[in-house]
Protein backbone atom coordinates (compact mmCIF):
# COMPACT_ATOMS: atom_id res chain seq x y z
CA UNK A 1 0.00 0.00 0.00
CA UNK A 2 1.41 3.16 -0.54
CA UNK A 3 3.42 5.32 1.90
CA UNK A 4 1.31 8.50 2.60
CA UNK A 5 -1.91 5.99 3.80
CA UNK A 6 0.35 4.75 6.06
CA UNK A 7 2.00 7.74 6.96
CA UNK A 8 -1.70 9.28 7.89
CA UNK A 9 -1.78 7.43 11.42
CA UNK A 10 1.18 8.72 12.44
CA UNK A 11 0.75 11.62 15.10
CA UNK A 12 2.40 12.96 18.59
CA UNK A 13 -0.19 12.40 21.39
CA UNK A 14 0.16 12.93 25.03
CA UNK A 15 1.03 10.35 27.34
CA UNK A 16 -2.22 10.27 29.56
CA UNK A 17 -4.98 10.26 26.97
CA UNK A 18 -8.58 10.16 28.70
CA UNK A 19 -11.13 9.42 26.03
CA UNK A 20 -11.43 8.85 22.33
CA UNK A 21 -13.71 10.67 20.17
CA UNK A 22 -14.59 9.24 16.76
CA UNK A 23 -12.09 10.32 14.75
CA UNK A 24 -9.79 9.04 17.34
CA UNK A 25 -10.94 5.76 17.45
CA UNK A 26 -11.21 5.31 13.55
CA UNK A 27 -7.59 6.57 13.04
CA UNK A 28 -6.66 4.14 16.05
CA UNK A 29 -8.35 1.12 14.29
CA UNK A 30 -6.99 2.35 10.58
CA UNK A 31 -3.54 1.78 12.60
CA UNK A 32 -4.47 -1.54 13.62
CA UNK A 33 -5.22 -2.01 9.84
CA UNK A 34 -2.37 -0.89 8.20
CA UNK A 35 0.19 -2.45 11.05
CA UNK A 36 -1.56 -5.99 9.82
CA UNK A 37 -1.14 -4.79 6.10
CA UNK A 38 2.13 -4.75 6.97
CA UNK A 39 2.46 -8.10 8.62
CA UNK A 40 0.45 -10.00 6.74
CA UNK A 41 2.56 -11.89 5.22
CA UNK A 42 4.27 -13.33 8.50
CA UNK A 43 1.19 -14.31 9.26
CA UNK A 44 0.35 -16.16 6.36
CA UNK A 45 3.20 -18.18 7.40
CA UNK A 46 1.99 -19.74 10.75
CA UNK A 47 -1.10 -20.18 9.14
CA UNK A 48 -1.84 -24.28 9.71
CA UNK A 49 -5.30 -24.15 11.60
CA UNK A 50 -7.58 -25.37 10.79
CA UNK A 51 -6.15 -25.66 7.12
CA UNK A 52 -2.75 -25.41 6.69
CA UNK A 53 -3.70 -22.94 3.48
CA UNK A 54 -1.29 -19.94 4.34
CA UNK A 55 -4.02 -17.05 3.89
CA UNK A 56 -4.66 -15.99 7.81
CA UNK A 57 -2.92 -12.79 7.08
CA UNK A 58 -4.51 -12.26 3.92
CA UNK A 59 -7.92 -12.66 4.56
CA UNK A 60 -8.00 -10.61 8.18
CA UNK A 61 -6.03 -7.69 5.77
CA UNK A 62 -9.17 -8.07 3.71
CA UNK A 63 -11.69 -8.15 6.30
CA UNK A 64 -9.64 -4.69 7.80
CA UNK A 65 -9.41 -2.84 4.06
CA UNK A 66 -13.44 -3.59 3.68
CA UNK A 67 -13.97 -1.99 7.62
CA UNK A 68 -11.85 0.76 6.52
CA UNK A 69 -13.75 1.50 3.17
CA UNK A 70 -16.68 1.43 4.94
CA UNK A 71 -15.97 4.50 7.01
CA UNK A 72 -14.51 6.39 4.12
CA UNK A 73 -13.38 9.82 4.59
CA UNK A 74 -16.00 10.66 6.69
CA UNK A 75 -15.26 13.70 9.51
CA UNK A 76 -17.86 11.76 12.02
CA UNK A 77 -17.02 12.84 15.26
CA UNK A 78 -19.42 10.25 17.44
CA UNK A 79 -17.09 7.40 18.56
CA UNK A 80 -20.48 4.76 18.39
CA UNK A 81 -21.21 5.83 14.46
CA UNK A 82 -17.17 4.47 13.56
CA UNK A 83 -17.20 1.42 15.39
CA UNK A 84 -20.75 0.35 13.89
CA UNK A 85 -19.40 1.41 10.39
CA UNK A 86 -16.37 -0.26 10.64
CA UNK A 87 -17.86 -3.48 12.00
CA UNK A 88 -20.71 -3.26 9.27
CA UNK A 89 -17.84 -2.94 6.87
CA UNK A 90 -15.99 -5.52 8.36
CA UNK A 91 -19.19 -8.24 8.46
CA UNK A 92 -19.56 -7.80 4.50
CA UNK A 93 -16.10 -7.69 3.27
CA UNK A 94 -14.97 -11.01 5.96
CA UNK A 95 -12.98 -13.41 4.62
CA UNK A 96 -11.79 -17.00 5.75
CA UNK A 97 -12.65 -18.13 9.00
CA UNK A 98 -10.39 -15.67 11.28
CA UNK A 99 -11.58 -12.81 9.46
CA UNK A 100 -15.39 -14.29 10.15
CA UNK A 101 -14.42 -13.92 14.05
CA UNK A 102 -12.66 -10.89 13.48
CA UNK A 103 -15.45 -9.53 12.42
CA UNK A 104 -17.31 -10.67 15.57
CA UNK A 105 -15.16 -8.97 18.11
CA UNK A 106 -15.41 -5.81 15.81
CA UNK A 107 -19.62 -6.44 16.28
CA UNK A 108 -19.63 -6.65 19.96
CA UNK A 109 -16.63 -3.86 20.74
CA UNK A 110 -19.75 -1.62 18.49
CA UNK A 111 -22.55 -3.26 20.61
CA UNK A 112 -20.94 -2.64 24.07
CA UNK A 113 -20.52 1.34 22.56
CA UNK A 114 -23.43 2.04 21.22
CA UNK A 115 -24.64 5.02 23.06
CA UNK A 116 -20.99 6.60 23.40
CA UNK A 117 -19.76 9.40 21.64
CA UNK A 118 -16.37 9.42 23.27
CA UNK A 119 -14.94 6.49 25.25
CA UNK A 120 -12.82 5.93 28.28
CA UNK A 121 -10.19 3.35 28.74
CA UNK A 122 -13.12 1.43 30.86
CA UNK A 123 -15.10 1.72 28.00
CA UNK A 124 -12.26 0.30 25.32
CA UNK A 125 -11.30 -2.60 27.44
CA UNK A 126 -15.06 -3.19 28.32
CA UNK A 127 -15.54 -3.21 24.26
CA UNK A 128 -12.61 -5.75 24.04
CA UNK A 129 -14.69 -7.72 26.12
CA UNK A 130 -17.79 -8.13 24.42
CA UNK A 131 -16.02 -8.48 21.06
CA UNK A 132 -14.46 -11.64 22.62
CA UNK A 133 -17.61 -12.89 23.67
CA UNK A 134 -19.51 -12.10 20.30
CA UNK A 135 -16.19 -14.21 18.83
CA UNK A 136 -17.18 -17.52 21.20
CA UNK A 137 -21.04 -17.19 20.34
CA UNK A 138 -20.01 -17.53 16.38
CA UNK A 139 -18.96 -20.52 16.61
CA UNK A 140 -20.86 -23.72 17.96
CA UNK A 141 -17.96 -25.46 19.24
CA UNK A 142 -14.86 -23.19 20.39
CA UNK A 143 -11.77 -24.36 19.75
CA UNK A 144 -9.06 -23.25 22.49
CA UNK A 145 -5.73 -21.83 21.44
CA UNK A 146 -6.67 -20.48 18.41
CA UNK A 147 -8.04 -16.35 17.97
CA UNK A 148 -10.65 -17.08 20.22
CA UNK A 149 -8.55 -17.33 23.06
CA UNK A 150 -6.00 -14.74 22.19
CA UNK A 151 -9.40 -12.04 21.92
CA UNK A 152 -10.43 -13.48 25.64
CA UNK A 153 -6.85 -13.17 27.37
CA UNK A 154 -6.30 -10.18 25.92
CA UNK A 155 -9.53 -8.21 27.15
CA UNK A 156 -8.93 -9.98 30.36
CA UNK A 157 -6.14 -8.19 30.73
CA UNK A 158 -7.68 -4.99 29.49
CA UNK A 159 -10.02 -5.13 31.72
CA UNK A 160 -7.72 -5.80 35.03
CA UNK A 161 -5.72 -2.79 33.74
CA UNK A 162 -8.81 -0.37 33.19
CA UNK A 163 -9.96 -1.38 36.74
CA UNK A 164 -6.42 -0.06 37.92
CA UNK A 165 -7.10 3.04 36.26
CA UNK A 166 -4.60 2.72 33.62
CA UNK A 167 -4.30 5.80 31.16
CA UNK A 168 -4.96 4.53 27.35
CA UNK A 169 -1.64 4.04 26.66
CA UNK A 170 -0.84 2.03 29.43
CA UNK A 171 -4.09 0.03 28.82
CA UNK A 172 -2.90 -0.93 25.34
CA UNK A 173 0.45 -1.69 26.52
CA UNK A 174 -1.10 -4.32 29.12
CA UNK A 175 -3.76 -5.55 26.50
CA UNK A 176 -0.50 -6.33 23.80
CA UNK A 177 1.50 -7.87 26.51
CA UNK A 178 -1.04 -10.24 27.27
CA UNK A 179 -1.59 -10.87 23.88
CA UNK A 180 1.72 -11.88 23.75
CA UNK A 181 1.49 -14.02 25.99
CA UNK A 182 -1.85 -15.93 25.13
CA UNK A 183 -0.09 -16.54 21.50
CA UNK A 184 2.57 -17.78 23.11
CA UNK A 185 0.66 -20.67 24.93
CA UNK A 186 -1.86 -21.69 21.71
CA UNK A 187 0.92 -24.49 21.02
CA UNK A 188 0.51 -25.83 24.36
CA UNK A 189 -3.53 -25.23 23.84
CA UNK A 190 -3.51 -26.91 20.87
CA UNK A 191 -1.37 -29.88 19.08
CA UNK A 192 -1.64 -28.93 15.64
CA UNK A 193 0.21 -25.84 16.21
CA UNK A 194 2.66 -27.62 18.48
CA UNK A 195 3.53 -30.66 16.00
CA UNK A 196 3.53 -27.72 13.06
CA UNK A 197 6.48 -25.63 15.18
CA UNK A 198 3.88 -22.10 15.19
CA UNK A 199 2.18 -20.48 17.04
CA UNK A 200 -1.79 -19.92 16.14
CA UNK A 201 -2.12 -17.29 13.10
CA UNK A 202 -5.28 -15.34 13.75
CA UNK A 203 -4.09 -14.87 17.14
CA UNK A 204 -0.73 -13.05 15.85
CA UNK A 205 -2.80 -11.19 13.47
CA UNK A 206 -4.96 -10.43 16.29
CA UNK A 207 -2.45 -9.09 18.45
CA UNK A 208 -0.54 -7.40 15.64
CA UNK A 209 -4.15 -5.36 14.97
CA UNK A 210 -3.87 -4.02 18.73
CA UNK A 211 -0.35 -2.96 18.32
CA UNK A 212 -0.89 -0.64 15.52
CA UNK A 213 -3.92 0.55 17.98
CA UNK A 214 -0.80 0.90 20.45
CA UNK A 215 1.69 2.69 17.92
CA UNK A 216 -0.84 5.19 17.22
CA UNK A 217 -1.23 6.17 21.21
CA UNK A 218 2.24 6.35 21.05
CA UNK A 219 2.86 8.47 17.81
CA UNK A 220 4.93 5.78 16.49
CA UNK A 221 4.99 5.05 12.54
CA UNK A 222 2.81 2.51 11.18
CA UNK A 223 4.38 2.92 7.21
CA UNK A 224 8.17 1.02 7.87
CA UNK A 225 9.49 -1.31 10.37
CA UNK A 226 13.08 -1.18 11.63
CA UNK A 227 15.53 -3.10 10.39
CA UNK A 228 16.11 -5.75 12.75
CA UNK A 229 12.02 -6.53 12.44
CA UNK A 230 12.11 -6.25 8.80
CA UNK A 231 15.24 -9.34 8.72
CA UNK A 232 12.69 -11.38 11.52
CA UNK A 233 9.53 -10.74 9.77
CA UNK A 234 11.66 -11.70 6.32
CA UNK A 235 13.01 -15.12 8.25
CA UNK A 236 9.74 -16.29 9.20
CA UNK A 237 8.95 -19.79 8.46
CA UNK A 238 6.29 -21.98 7.38
CA UNK A 239 5.11 -25.05 9.64
CA UNK A 240 5.60 -28.27 9.35
CA UNK A 241 2.94 -30.11 8.32
CA UNK A 242 2.30 -33.18 6.46
CA UNK A 243 -1.02 -33.55 4.02
CA UNK A 244 -3.37 -36.29 5.45
CA UNK A 245 -6.14 -35.23 4.52
CA UNK A 246 -8.64 -33.95 2.19
CA UNK A 247 -10.20 -30.51 2.84
CA UNK A 248 -12.74 -29.95 0.20
CA UNK A 249 -13.36 -26.22 0.10
CA UNK A 250 -13.99 -23.22 1.72
CA UNK A 251 -17.05 -21.50 1.16
CA UNK A 252 -17.82 -17.88 2.53
CA UNK A 253 -21.11 -16.00 1.54
CA UNK A 254 -23.47 -12.98 2.87
CA UNK A 255 -27.15 -14.34 3.04
CA UNK A 256 -29.91 -11.53 3.44
CA UNK A 257 -32.99 -12.76 4.37
CA UNK A 258 -35.96 -11.98 6.99
CA UNK A 259 -36.14 -13.73 10.28
CA UNK A 260 -32.89 -15.47 9.69
CA UNK A 261 -32.10 -18.10 12.33
CA UNK A 262 -28.44 -17.50 13.08
CA UNK A 263 -27.97 -20.41 15.44
CA UNK A 264 -30.45 -22.93 13.35
CA UNK A 265 -28.27 -22.14 10.26
CA UNK A 266 -25.28 -22.79 12.03
CA UNK A 267 -26.49 -26.17 13.13
CA UNK A 268 -27.82 -26.95 9.94
CA UNK A 269 -24.67 -26.56 8.22
CA UNK A 270 -22.68 -28.27 10.31
CA UNK A 271 -25.19 -31.73 9.84
CA UNK A 272 -24.66 -31.19 6.01
CA UNK A 273 -20.93 -31.72 6.47
CA UNK A 274 -19.62 -28.63 7.02
CA UNK A 275 -16.33 -27.85 9.33
CA UNK A 276 -14.66 -24.89 11.12
CA UNK A 277 -18.15 -23.33 10.49
CA UNK A 278 -18.52 -19.53 11.62
CA UNK A 279 -21.95 -17.53 11.38
CA UNK A 280 -21.89 -14.14 11.85
CA UNK A 281 -24.42 -11.06 12.07
CA UNK A 282 -28.07 -10.77 12.62
CA UNK A 283 -31.43 -11.92 11.39
CA UNK A 284 -31.57 -9.60 8.65
CA UNK A 285 -28.05 -10.11 7.03
CA UNK A 286 -25.72 -13.15 7.80
CA UNK A 287 -21.73 -13.84 6.78
CA UNK A 288 -21.64 -17.71 6.54
CA UNK A 289 -17.73 -19.47 6.50
CA UNK A 290 -17.47 -22.85 6.35
CA UNK A 291 -15.51 -26.10 4.56
CA UNK A 292 -17.35 -28.70 2.73
CA UNK A 293 -16.53 -31.14 0.23
CA UNK A 294 -19.97 -30.43 -1.41
CA UNK A 295 -19.93 -26.12 -1.81
CA UNK A 296 -22.97 -26.73 -4.71
CA UNK A 297 -25.53 -28.59 -1.85
CA UNK A 298 -24.43 -25.68 0.77
CA UNK A 299 -25.38 -22.96 -1.72
CA UNK A 300 -28.22 -24.23 -2.88
CA UNK A 301 -29.79 -24.85 -0.05
CA UNK A 302 -29.34 -21.78 1.98
CA UNK A 303 -30.20 -19.61 -1.64
CA UNK A 304 -33.96 -21.05 -0.67
CA UNK A 305 -33.59 -18.92 2.78
CA UNK A 306 -32.64 -15.36 1.07
CA UNK A 307 -30.08 -13.61 -1.54
CA UNK A 308 -27.11 -15.13 -1.47
CA UNK A 309 -24.38 -12.41 -2.45
CA UNK A 310 -20.46 -12.20 -2.00
CA UNK A 311 -19.83 -15.94 -2.65
CA UNK A 312 -16.48 -17.19 -2.53
CA UNK A 313 -15.13 -20.73 -2.99
CA UNK A 314 -11.23 -21.43 -2.78
CA UNK A 315 -10.19 -24.81 -3.59
CA UNK A 316 -8.50 -25.69 0.03
CA UNK A 317 -6.71 -29.18 -0.97
CA UNK A 318 -4.65 -27.15 -3.82
CA UNK A 319 -3.88 -24.61 -1.36
CA UNK A 320 -2.84 -27.09 1.34
CA UNK A 321 -0.49 -28.62 -0.90
CA UNK A 322 0.88 -25.73 -1.97
CA UNK A 323 1.64 -24.55 1.31
CA UNK A 324 3.32 -28.21 2.17
CA UNK A 325 5.53 -27.59 -0.82
CA UNK A 326 6.29 -24.10 0.32
CA UNK A 327 7.26 -25.42 3.19
CA UNK A 328 9.21 -28.09 2.46
CA UNK A 329 11.23 -25.51 -0.08
CA UNK A 330 12.22 -23.83 2.50
CA UNK A 331 13.48 -26.86 4.38
CA UNK A 332 15.93 -28.19 1.19
CA UNK A 333 13.07 -31.01 0.90
CA UNK A 334 11.92 -30.53 -2.62
CA UNK A 335 14.48 -33.65 -4.19
CA UNK A 336 12.77 -35.80 -0.89
CA UNK A 337 9.61 -38.11 -2.35
CA UNK A 338 6.53 -35.30 -0.42
CA UNK A 339 3.62 -36.81 -2.90
CA UNK A 340 2.09 -39.66 -1.78
CA UNK A 341 -0.68 -38.75 -4.42
CA UNK A 342 0.60 -36.22 -7.42
CA UNK A 343 -3.00 -34.48 -8.23
CA UNK A 344 -3.98 -31.86 -6.70
CA UNK A 345 -7.48 -32.05 -6.21
CA UNK A 346 -10.17 -32.43 -3.21
CA UNK A 347 -10.91 -35.73 -4.78
CA UNK A 348 -7.15 -37.00 -4.53
CA UNK A 349 -5.20 -38.98 -1.43
CA UNK A 350 -2.54 -36.36 -1.92
CA UNK A 351 -0.04 -36.11 0.96
CA UNK A 352 3.31 -33.89 1.55
CA UNK A 353 5.12 -34.17 4.39
CA UNK A 354 7.99 -31.38 5.61
CA UNK A 355 9.85 -31.72 8.66
CA UNK A 356 13.08 -29.97 9.56
CA UNK A 357 14.55 -26.72 10.08
CA UNK A 358 14.17 -23.89 13.24
CA UNK A 359 10.77 -21.64 12.90
CA UNK A 360 10.44 -18.24 13.80
CA UNK A 361 7.08 -16.98 13.36
CA UNK A 362 6.66 -14.10 16.23
CA UNK A 363 6.22 -10.89 15.60
CA UNK A 364 7.91 -8.18 17.86
CA UNK A 365 5.70 -5.53 19.02
CA UNK A 366 6.83 -1.82 18.90
CA UNK A 367 6.10 -0.46 21.99
CA UNK A 368 7.54 2.65 24.02
CA UNK A 369 8.29 0.43 27.26
CA UNK A 370 9.50 -3.44 26.72
CA UNK A 371 7.27 -6.03 27.25
CA UNK A 372 8.35 -8.94 29.61
CA UNK A 373 9.75 -11.86 27.91
CA UNK A 374 7.25 -15.48 27.99
CA UNK A 375 9.18 -17.97 30.35
CA UNK A 376 11.52 -19.97 28.18
CA UNK A 377 10.35 -23.63 28.09
CA UNK A 378 11.77 -26.22 25.01
CA UNK A 379 10.10 -28.08 22.65
CA UNK A 380 12.65 -26.65 19.80
CA UNK A 381 10.87 -25.44 16.63
CA UNK A 382 9.33 -22.17 17.14
CA UNK A 383 10.81 -18.45 18.59
CA UNK A 384 7.49 -16.17 19.43
CA UNK A 385 8.94 -12.55 20.02
CA UNK A 386 7.45 -10.65 23.36
CA UNK A 387 8.48 -7.62 23.33
CA UNK A 388 12.31 -7.15 23.38
CA UNK A 389 12.89 -10.96 24.56
CA UNK A 390 12.78 -13.76 22.67
CA UNK A 391 11.28 -16.95 24.36
CA UNK A 392 11.40 -20.61 22.57
CA UNK A 393 8.43 -22.40 23.64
Amino acid sequence: MARNFFSRFTRTRPQRVSALDGQDLKKAFLAGYAWLERHKEAINALNVYPVPDGDTGKNMTLTMAAAAKATGDREEPSANVIAREFARGALMGARGNSGSILSQILSGFSASISDKATITPTDFANGLRQGARAAYLCVENPVEGTILTVSRESAEAAMESAQRGATFLQLLQDTVNAGHASVARTPDLLAKLKDAGVVDAGGQGYVTILEGILRYLQGAPVEHAPRAEREAIAETHRGIVEIEEEFGYEVVFLLRGENLDVNGIRRTINTMGGVSTVVAGDSQMLKVHTHTPTPGKILDYWGSLGSLLDINIENLQEQSLQYAEESARERGLMGMNLHADATHSPSANGAHSASGAQANPGIPPQAAEPVAPVEAREVGVVAVVAGDGWASI
